[in-house]
């Protein structure tokens, strides 16, 4: 809990920042999702009758992400998803991760807060805040950062996170055993404003 109050503390106490930018990354469906320059991706594996293993890709068809850039470093960057915009490329599998994984009648986003101030360049082990579920949860992230002289800047990530540390119900069923580890990917593209 300690750890928790000194990170809330880290992400917003750069608030002070000018330049709030808006994102909003839209793809129609999950093909153009999983092409998109802007995306959320994210790879898990299920084992059948105990030996047949196979992988799926997870994307995020829509989600917004606001942050601070003061010229030379960003801060206090807020993602927010709907768990209804993510698509695993199967109807049913996408419906159990909507009613028992994300219970989204009862929880209808998933933010994702980063403090900062970062600058362009590699960061890793950058903590981060996870609200799923109505839960905040630590997270780490692995990141790039880059600013072209046109102020056109790619953010790129990666994080490993555990389904049983957030807290989500596990959705193996008998047949089938869902990996706890979720490889997560993503990439902002835009444009700066300051």
């Amino acid at each position: 809990m300690k750890h928790l109050i000194l990170l809330i503390g880290f992400l917003f106490a750069t608030s002070v920042f000018a330049g709030k930018n808006v994102s909003n990354c839209v793809s129609e469906n999950y093909n153009s999702a999983m092409n998109a320059e802007c995306f959320i991706k994210f790879d898990m594996e299920s084992t059948k009758a105990g030996f047949i293993t196979t992988g799926f890709t997870g994307v995020v068809k829509k989600f917004s992400a606001e942050f601070n850039w003061n010229g030379s470093e960003f801060a206090n960057t807020l993602i927010k998803i709907n768990p209804r915009d993510i698509d695993t490329d199967n109807g049913s599998r996408n419906d159990k991760m909507y009613e028992q994984s994300f219970g989204v009648d009862k929880f209808a986003q998933l933010v994702v807060q980063i403090g900062g101030p970062l600058k362009a360049g590699n960061h890793n082990n950058v903590p981060a805040l996870l609200t799923v579920r109505g839960k905040i949860k630590e997270i780490t992230l692995n990141m790039e950062i880059t600013v072209s002289k046109e102020n056109e800047f790619v953010i790129k990530g990666t994080s490993q996170m555990s389904i049983k540390e957030l807290e989500i119900p596990d959705p193996s069923i008998f047949i089938a055993k869902v990996r706890d580890r979720v490889d997560l990917s993503f990439q902002l593209k835009g444009t700066l404003s300051e």
